[in-house]
């Protein structure tokens, strides 16, 4: 598809090139115009002469006395002028020498002046003129008009296309001049994101429709910028606010479930309550985990380290929990190779990753992990055999607190993804990696990749 520079470079040169030859076609035709009323002009002048010429012998209607009255005259202007005379009931009574013989077309009926292509002579302008009984012929060669017309047929063929690539020149330059504020604006917006509240588009001048657009979207994007940063403030200081009651709430639980005079029945339901004290614990643990990443203030650490040796350290781990959930774990792929990572944080996003898969894979199904470089990257793919996400909501699941309909035992379940995910974003992006998430082609199953710079053996 082109591009808004390239269509209005096109239009232009368009437009131009059309204008030109529109503009080379009017000049072409108001210069023949002229050049034809020049030569009607001359022979309105030949016809005075030889009127004169005949009204001095007396209008003579006898072919001898005509011939002896303007047969001097046609003589010397025959390298540009044709005459002939004849009368209503004689006949012709003159040709001039250059004629040989041809006979001029009657204009009887039609008085004026006219273009024909006669054979010989080619092109010529016929002007016939009533001299009492005598009709006076004059006609003139247009051989010259015909050449200027080809000549300047074969420049304006010349110029059209000279003047297309010209006009696509100027419009490139032009198209771009204009659109400047436009990439502006693009390439500012592309730039403002959650990590980048600040970003403005440079105040512009003037009051045109580019200048209010950009106030327009200044103004938008200072409200997003407030709304985000409220958004933070709001979830750090609930998280804050949360904790503590929190504990408290935990400790007179935990006191109220070591009591030895609790009944059986109300056991079980302690046993409940701590479960949902502890998960509630940890989305606020990680909800001050990603407002500290947002506000940039986890420390990273980057150092060099051996992939190899890092994934076999995390395998350990991941055995013995698979194996605790009935499942297999197992390494496809460990290559050699090295990156630059903060291996606490990368740990973690080790660990998120694989309690997802644990959560939803099927009891004695497997786990697997591959470990690769390429295109200068390090490049760690966790798969699980599980019931996969639905294409549509692929794009979503990385973000926080989304939510994705997987199929269960009983038709559609709701399950969340909650904040694990978005963690591991987070800190990825902190290692300038990525995220990708998709349902596995080989078999059923999803799969989770991430991606960091990273030096290949």
């Amino acid at each position: 598809m082109m591009t808004l520079q390239a269509r209005l470079t096109l239009v232009f040169a368009l437009l131009t090139t059309l204008t030109a030859g529109l503009a080379a076609y009017s000049v072409g035709r108001l210069a023949k115009r002229q050049l034809l009323e020049g030569v009607d002009f001359r022979l309105d002048s030949q016809l005075e002469e030889i009127e004169g010429k005949l009204k001095q012998a007396g209008m003579p209607e006898d072919a001898a006395a005509i011939d002896k009255a303007i047969r001097e005259h046609t003589l010397s202007s025959a390298a540009f002028f044709y005459f002939s005379i004849h009368h209503d009931h004689k006949g012709i009574l003159f040709q001039s020498n250059n004629l040989e013989g041809m006979i001029l077309p009657d204009l009887t009926h039609g008085f004026g002046k006219l273009t024909f292509d006669m054979p010989r002579l080619g092109v010529i302008r016929i002007g016939e003129y009533y001299l009492d009984s005598l009709h006076l012929q004059i006609a003139i060669s247009l051989r010259h008009m015909a050449v200027l017309d080809e000549q300047y047929s074969q420049m304006t063929l010349a110029v059209v296309p000279v003047s297309f690539v010209l006009s696509l020149l100027i419009g490139a330059v032009l198209s771009r001049r204009l659109l400047r504020p436009l990439r502006v604006m693009q390439q500012t917006a592309s730039r403002f994101s959650s990590k980048n509240l600040d970003e403005r588009i440079p105040d512009p001048s003037g009051n045109d429709e580019l200048a209010k657009l950009a106030r327009v979207l200044n103004q938008s994007f200072e409200q997003l910028s407030h709304a985000f940063k409220q958004t933070r403030q709001f979830t750090e200081d609930t998280s804050h606010e949360l904790k503590t009651p929190l504990s408290l709430i935990r400790l007179h639980a935990e006191r109220v479930q070591n009591d030895e005079a609790l009944p059986l029945h109300l056991r079980e339901e302690m046993d409940e309550l701590m479960e949902s004290i502890l998960h509630l614990n940890q989305v606020v643990e990680k909800l001050l985990f990603l407002a500290r990443s947002d506000a940039k203030l986890l420390s990273i650490k980057r150092e060099q380290t051996d992939t190899v040796a890092f994934v076999a350290d995390f395998v350990e781990d991941a055995d013995l929990l698979a194996a605790s959930k009935g499942l297999r774990f197992e390494v496809e792929c460990n290559e050699k190779g090295s990156a630059l990572i903060d291996t606490k944080w990368i740990k973690q996003v080790l660990y998120n990753l694989l309690s997802n898969a644990l959560k939803w894979s099927p009891r004695q199904g497997g786990i697997s992990l591959e470990s690769r470089h390429k295109n200068g990257h390090w490049s760690l793919r966790i798969k699980d055999e599980g019931p996969g996400v639905p294409p549509q909501e692929l794009e979503v699941i990385t973000r926080r607190f989304s939510r994705a309909s997987t199929p269960g035992p009983a038709g559609a379940e709701q399950v969340g993804f909650g904040l694990g995910l978005a963690i591991c974003k987070s800190l990825l992006e902190l290692h300038d990696g990525t995220l990708s998430c998709h349902n596995r082609r080989d078999s059923r199953g999803f799969e989770v990749e991430f991606q960091i710079p990273a030096n290949s053996a």
